[in-house]
């Protein structure tokens, strides 16, 4: 799975994964949570936030079979906000280099 284990100790003070202990040694145990801990990795490198991934977990916790279209949603809408959020950069970059462009070029 590649996880820190300073990550995964985090992610359960959070709440977010419930290993089971070793009765011996004590140590976490990924069975039934390494599917959420890979989830949660997954949207970590998406750099999405703490609660949306709380709420794609409970989603999925949320009857037997989870469900997946709800998370969707969820994750189509945090798309879609990152996609107007690339857009509103790429017009404040352009807008700069035009400013930046018409202040280095001699006056005529």
């Amino acid at each position: 799975m590649d996880v820190r284990t300073s990550a995964l100790r985090f992610w359960e003070q959070e709440g977010l994964i419930t290993p089971s202990r070793e009765r011996a040694t004590g140590y976490r145990a990924f069975d039934v949570a390494a599917r959420d801990a890979h989830l949660v990795r997954l949207l970590r490198e998406g750099d999405f936030p703490m609660a949306i991934i709380r709420a794609a977990l409970d989603e999925m916790h949320s009857s037997p079979a989870g469900r997946p279209e709800r998370v969707g949603a969820e994750l189509n809408r945090r798309i879609s906000q990152l996609h107007h959020r690339s857009l509103r950069r790429l017009r404040a970059d352009a807008t700069l280099i035009t400013y930046l462009d018409w202040r280095e070029s001699p006056a005529l």
